[in-house]
């Protein structure tokens, strides 16, 4: 029985989302002992210990579907696509990391049920409006940045432009990075990129695409040998790198057992090593 088909019996043996709750409201989060246990004997492939792990994290991602109920998706289609990322995050974990499974694998089931409501929505169409302001955005900021060791806030970019706040947040919003390198963590009111090598623009030349390329393999390559593999998963998980949604500082501290403070810091280094490579 495939672990696809497992969860899909569980989740239609009973009638209605009601149901399905009570049915597994009693399996409680594994321990941390538990979790390694279990991915021991998954490793090894035992497909009892699988389910098992599983079964325990269905709560969870009924947890992570609810905070996307209200975007035109069925909450039974979110809880089934995040069951898909839960089952994702089982075969990816790795226990020796030292990681909470339950931090570890919401990247995964976040992954797909967002994959869900995105597949659902229309298209949403920029305004020229929003435009002009993303470009007036990309160029103050690298302004800032030639002058300050930080990135500007939203407050700093609404009084540089003289917009207001929510017209900062909603071009900020609207605007999708083009490729890893210039994806953004995710702070308070702060965007953050990885890397200023590459230009932001919505429709990057032939020439750019390469540099894209090039730049892209080059970062790999650079991580790869230059960090630590605590380093790489901070950077990944702040970044949304690979499979991971860009995060808070808190929230990759809570993954790893670190606080807020401790992962800027490391995240800090990993950023000072990569642009030496470059």
């Amino acid at each position: 029985m495939t672990d696809i088909v497992f969860i899909e019996m569980k989740f239609k043996k009973e009638n209605n989302l009601d149901h399905y709750f009570k049915q597994i409201k009693n399996k409680s989060l594994l321990s941390k002992q538990q979790e390694i246990e279990l991915a021991k004997k998954i490793e090894n492939g035992n497909k009892e210990a699988k389910e098992k792990f599983i079964e325990h994290n269905l709560r969870l991602v009924i947890h992570v579907a609810k905070r996307y109920a209200n975007n035109g998706v069925p909450l039974s289609d979110l809880i089934q696509e995040g069951n898909i990322g839960l089952i994702e995050a089982v075969e990816k974990f790795d226990w020796r990391k030292g990681y909470k499974f339950s931090s570890f694998a919401v990247w995964y089931i976040r992954k797909f049920a967002l994959r869900s409501v995105q597949n659902n929505s229309r298209t949403v169409r920029i305004s020229i409006s929003t435009q002009e302001i993303i470009i007036k955005i990309n160029k103050a900021t690298q302004n800032y940045l030639s002058n300050h060791d930080s990135y500007p806030s939203v407050k700093k970019l609404s009084k540089i432009l003289d917009k207001p706040v929510s017209a900062i947040k909603r071009a900020q919003k609207a605007r999708t990075p083009e490729t890893s390198l210039d994806r953004s963590s995710k702070q308070k009111d702060q965007e953050v990129t990885l890397l200023k090598t590459l230009p932001n623009e919505d429709s990057p030349t032939p020439p750019n695409k390469a540099r894209e390329m090039i730049q892209k393999d080059k970062l790999k390559r650079l991580m790869d040998s230059e960090l630590n593999s605590r380093e790489k998963e901070i950077v990944k998980m702040r970044y949304g790198l690979e499979d991971y949604s860009p995060s808070t500082l808190n929230e990759v501290g809570e993954a790893m057992d670190l606080s807020g403070e401790r992962i800027r810091q490391i995240q800090k280094q990993a950023e000072l090593k990569i642009k030496k490579g470059f």
